[in-house]
């Protein structure tokens, strides 16, 4: 197939050892290595799918910067040493656009695997595009380290060559969330779901009312509503009545928006609107109704750094990367970073022995401690928190909250007035 015919279906990205080339959409010939320069043995070389475009892709504006700008970094630093070849050797990620489709995340995680002849697989992101492109890495045996894909389905077909990183996972998304709530006055005593039929939305949602129910809280509606809702009132016409003292949506940005302002023409006012996707884009989208509005946050500015290779801060800084903007950020390079250290562990570039260190090593992420159970599945928390004149406020738990909720939060009425 031509590579201009390539380019008319794909979006392509290749980011190029030291950021010499950088591809995207348009062929670009590669810079040409002086002689006297000492060329490495070879190169470390990534593959990955990234929703550049199609209905995920608000959340990963920058991603395509930040990956040019990780890379950089790393081989800033000389690369990653690898025993086998006695040397550090620098690293390349060919990124292909899958549109946020499925299938075509799957047909480019192939094309990685049998024409790019990657060394290793990254990303992507969102169980349905995770659970397509986990088919080929396990197929032909390649290592991946998924980052924002959490659905427990995936991780229940007994793969071996699959790893997932999600921060949160399904099971531990409002673990922080529950305690912190039920602390405050006057305690709340019920709570209403609101649940997108989606994988990952449906798991989170069982956890969570399983914590509620832990934490003593009585569940007056449970709902789940499709995908691409564009229509709320029939749900919260039942809700109403219920006057929850909490009102939790496990949806996307656009539900939750769409809710949001529901919510408010009916003027259902609950002490607490968490969503488990209150993310800088839902704020944007709510405009003055968007404060009080409550979410969760991988990694929180200023806290310790276990981050090898790259300086985590620096690098959102360089990329002009707001991680409560883009919430699944840290998730995207804790995937990066994990399969790194996988193979400078395993001090080569053998796919089985580097999947064995993955199936075994802790490793340090902007999130803390990662280890993979025996499914490939990682089980990390994130922290709650609440959007307050702007800025979102880490809430719980106490360690590491930067403020206080406020609860119970105005009314919408007081809201709008500012």
């Amino acid at each position: 197939m031509k590579m201009t015919t390539l380019y008319g279906i794909f979006l392509i990205v290749v980011i190029v050892v030291g950021g010499v080339g950088f591809y995207a959409g348009t062929a670009f010939a590669p810079e040409k290595i002086v002689e006297k320069e000492v060329k490495p043995p070879r190169t470390i070389k990534l593959g990955t799918t990234m929703s550049v475009t199609g209905k995920y892709s608000p959340s990963v504006e920058r991603w395509t910067a930040l990956t040019k700008e990780f890379v950089k970094m790393v081989n800033e630093r000389g690369g990653i040493y690898v025993a086998e070849y006695k040397t550090r050797l620098p690293i390349e990620i060919v990124v292909y656009d899958d549109k946020s489709v499925p299938e075509t995340s799957a047909e480019m995680i192939e094309r990685l695997i049998t024409v790019d002849k990657v060394d290793f697989l990254v990303g992507p992101d969102w169980s349905p595009i995770g659970f397509a492109a986990s088919v080929p890495a396990e197929k032909n045996k390649v290592p991946i380290v998924m980052a924002n894909v959490l659905s427990l389905d995936i991780y229940k077909r007994g793969y071996k060559w699959i790893f997932g990183t999600p921060i949160p996972c399904a099971e531990r998304w409002e673990e922080y969330y529950f305690p912190m709530i039920m602390a405050q006055t006057p305690k709340p005593k019920t709570i209403a779901f609101m649940t997108e039929d989606l994988l990952y939305c449906q798991d989170v949602r069982k956890f969570s009312k399983l914590f509620a129910e832990q934490y003593g809280l009585t569940i007056v509606a449970d709902e789940v509503f499709p995908s691409g809702i564009k229509d709320a009132t029939a749900m919260l016409v039942k809700i109403k009545p219920l006057n929850p003292d909490i009102v939790h949506i496990c949806a996307y940005e656009e539900a939750t928006i769409v809710i949001a302002r529901q919510m408010k023409e009916l003027d259902i006012n609950p002490k607490d609107f968490h969503s488990i996707m209150g993310t800088g884009k839902a704020y944007e989208g709510l405009g003055k109704l968007g404060e009080y509005l409550g979410g969760t946050t991988q990694w929180i500015p200023g806290s310790p750094q276990l981050v090898p290779y790259i300086d985590y801060a620096e690098l959102l800084k360089r990329a002009d990367c707001d991680v409560f903007k883009y919430t699944w950020t840290t998730s995207r390079m804790s995937s990066y970073l994990i399969m790194l250290q996988a193979i400078e562990n395993a001090g080569t570039l053998d796919r089985a022995k580097v999947r064995d260190v993955l199936a075994t090593m802790t490793f340090n992420t902007p999130i803390g401690h990662v280890k993979f159970k025996d499914d490939g599945l990682a089980r990390n928390p994130a922290f709650p928190g609440q959007w307050i004149k702007g800025k979102f406020v880490v809430v719980g738990p106490e360690a590491a909250a930067t403020g206080k909720l406020v609860y119970p939060r105005p009314t919408w009425a007081q809201i709008e007035k500012g």
